[in-house]
């Protein structure tokens, strides 16, 4: 992956928004590591595929007032960290 140097190709980062889920879905995906295994999964898949150098991922806005920073916090660090294998 390349680092934002003047030197280096445009990167190609799609957003990740989980607008059709509801709360039934954020709570498991919260709550049970297998729900937020399945996603990991499914990102890391669809960014090897299509190539892609990351994903700008949308959650903190939709979950910000309705769970605490906690869980979010560690939603986005597994995501991060599996995203990162794949790069490094």
């Amino acid at each position: 992956m390349c680092l934002l140097i003047s030197s280096c190709h445009n990167l190609v980062l799609p957003r990740v928004v989980f607008e059709k889920f509801n709360d039934k879905d954020f709570a498991q995906l919260l709550t049970y590591k297998e729900e937020r295994d399945v996603v990991i999964e499914l990102l890391l898949n669809v960014c090897k595929k299509h190539r892609f150098d990351g994903i700008v991922l949308e959650i903190w806005s939709q979950l910000s007032a309705r769970v605490e920073d906690e869980h979010l916090i560690t939603l986005i660090a597994e995501i991060g960290l599996f995203l990162h294998i794949i790069w490094y």
